[in-house]
């Protein structure tokens, strides 16, 4: 168990010193199996998520794994209440401790046009840019890079710059991690 909110700094400086990356990036913290008090999770994860958005790590996504119910619904609390920029998810274990089901979800509060937006971008997997996005909700380009440009500063879409007039890609970062997971256990 990690009990100690004093250790979860000590741990937090220790493995997350900022380090701006430099191109998008996701980090996953895996706590399945790990058994965090609230205070540990809050010390841990309320001073690293709120440096995020200021770039002392870049362009970073911070997505958190676990098993316990009751961790998933203080991470969601944290992030309400404190604005954090986390994806958290809880993840169902069957026989012999092997996941069979996640459920996840943003951690800050999202408007319903910025869920929507999100939902249609997580459905198309590969990425979609402004246009994309208002065609496929029938809203105007204007409105499409408005919630984009939200859900990018809240770091729930990664933003990648395209050169030319093509227009900035979105992508689901959640979709980056289950391809990635896919792939490296083929």
């Amino acid at each position: 168990m990690w009990a100690k909110p004093e250790e979860a700094a000590h741990w937090r400086q220790l493995y997350f010193p900022p380090t701006v990356y430099r191109d998008p990036t996701i980090i996953v913290l895996n706590w399945v199996g790990v058994f965090p008090t609230p205070g540990f999770v809050e010390e841990f994860l309320v001073p690293l998520a709120r440096a995020i958005p200021g770039g002392a790590y870049g362009n970073l996504t911070l997505v958190v794994r676990t098993h316990d119910p009751g961790v998933y619904r203080f991470i969601q609390y944290l992030g309400r209440v404190h604005g954090l920029p986390i994806y958290v998810e809880l993840v169902r274990l069957g026989v012999h401790g092997i996941a069979y089901d996640a459920e996840v979800s943003p951690a800050i509060a999202l408007t319903k046009t910025e869920q929507d937006s999100l939902e249609v971008i997580r459905e198309h997997r590969t990425g979609m840019t402004s246009s994309q996005v208002a065609l496929e909700e029938g809203i105007a380009q204007t409105a499409a890079l408005n919630r984009l440009s939200k859900l990018a500063e809240k770091r729930m879409v990664m933003r990648f710059a395209m050169p030319g007039r093509a227009g900035d890609v979105y992508v689901d970062p959640i979709a980056v991690v289950k391809m990635f997971e896919t792939t490296s256990t083929e």
